[in-house]
């Protein structure tokens, strides 16, 4: 295999010098799965990087990158026309050549056999800000097409020295159907139950701030006019014998979660707690969600309604073809009432943005109330069950435009190779 690298290398060379790289080859970088393993270089192959397919025992396929990017010596259409000449004077009529698209990333792609025909390689090369790059897959001779195991690798490069983008695509409101929630309303009521009553409340979620007012009274008494009795204690029933008053209660406040265009490095929440007799609770959840695209619009159109049950269960179910979640963020903090308090969480930018074609990969940003632990507080039957949600999808940075034309000659058998007729 030595010897087809060398090849390779050569073939780039003929349209400029190279540059060196390290494990980022200049602006390219590859963010594999777990189903892909990264191999030890042998001694004295120093110039790529070997990754071995291993999910399944059936499928035997190595991709190697080319550790050096070639840098042009002239427009990237004269580049292609002599890579392609390169190629079908050196493997003549066994050699297929065609334009291949992956997600925005269009690559030139050669289809070949081995040496002794002991496989097949198929070797991918795409231009970026001046930089040819080149990607080498090699599978069974008796393969013809690009193995969909190849796909999902090339769809886990990107270009660019900027990290990935993260832009928010929908931002939703989370609450009960209107039925649920004149049930949490009714059970708020009841925990209250002889103790005092509710007055008042209003619980009002939006896409980006939970606001919410719960008041009323409780049963409270005043000194046994004997000395006897406890001294007055809101929530406690009057003791035989005592005069009962109202002691009233209020609770109110707004969490909000600051809506950003792209998801940077942090997250910032704010939690206001106007009023209360004590301290509010909240939390902030980012979670990755790779899911099949009918799936996730079903989670979506769930979660315009106010549910998120769907998209919590995707995010447990990982399917093959994702790229590794992201590490999920769990950040809680309080506020005392009087007090605003304000949450900035700190996120490690993920690299691992596409999922394959069938499939959506979101980052979610989730904050909520918590119930509170300790006794029992106003609206900690309903708020619970409330928040908001913002989901972000990748933003794909395009390579450089490159002409189309269609070939004499094109990899066989593969739906997602496109040859596109240009004047």
């Amino acid at each position: 295999m030595k010897r087809v690298r060398a090849f390779v290398a050569s073939c780039l060379w003929a349209a400029g010098a190279a540059g060196a790289a390290d494990l980022r080859v200049l602006e390219m970088s590859v963010a594999w799965a777990d189903h892909w393993k990264q191999a030890a270089p042998e001694p004295g192959e120093d110039d790529v990087h070997t990754l071995n397919w291993s999910v399944s025992e059936g499928v035997g396929l190595q991709a190697t990158v080319l550790r050096r990017a070639t840098l042009l010596r002239s427009g990237s259409d004269t580049f292609y026309e002599n890579l392609k000449r390169k190629w079908l004077a050196s493997f003549g009529p066994e050699a297929s050549v065609a334009w291949v698209e992956v997600g925005d990333t269009r690559w030139y792609a050669c289809r070949r056999p081995g040496l002794e025909k002991k496989a097949s390689v198929f070797q991918l090369v795409t231009v970026f800000r001046g930089h040819a790059y080149s990607v080498l897959f090699f599978a069974a001779p008796e393969v013809q097409s690009l193995p969909v195991e190849a796909m999902d690798l090339l769809r886990h490069i990107r270009f660019g020295s900027r990290e990935p983008t993260w832009v928010e695509t929908h931002a939703f409101p989370v609450h009960p159907d209107p039925a649920r929630l004149s049930e949490l309303f009714q059970e708020e009521a009841a925990r209250i139950g002889k103790q005092g009553m509710l007055m008042g409340y209003g619980v009002e979620p939006r896409a980006n701030q939970l606001s919410w007012f719960f008041d009323g009274f409780y049963w409270g008494e005043t000194e046994n006019k004997s000395g006897a009795g406890d001294q007055n204690t809101a929530g406690n029933q009057a003791v035989k014998g005592n005069k009962p008053i109202k002691l009233p209660f209020a609770s109110q406040g707004k969490l909000t979660l600051e809506q950003a265009a792209t998801l940077g490095r942090e997250v910032n929440a704010h939690l206001d707690v106007q009023s209360g007799d004590a301290p509010v609770s909240a939390q902030v959840r980012i979670y990755d969600v790779c899911a099949d695209k009918t799936a996730f619009a079903q989670a979506l159109a769930r979660l315009q309604q106010g549910d998120i049950s769907l998209l919590h269960q995707q995010a447990q179910d990982r399917q093959q073809g994702c790229p590794l979640p992201a590490q999920g963020v769990q950040v809680k903090f309080e506020a005392k009432p009087g007090e605003v308090r304000h949450l900035a969480v700190n996120l490690a930018p993920s690299v691992a943005l596409y999922a394959d074609e069938a499939r959506i990969h979101a980052q979610i940003v989730e904050a909520r109330l918590e119930k509170r632990e300790a006794a029992y507080q106003p609206g900690d039957s309903v708020l619970p069950h409330t928040g908001m949600v913002m989901v972000y999808q990748p933003k794909i940075e395009h390579t450089e435009e490159a002409p189309m034309r269609i070939e004499k000659q094109a990899l066989p058998g593969h739906h997602d190779t496109r040859t596109t007729h240009t004047e």
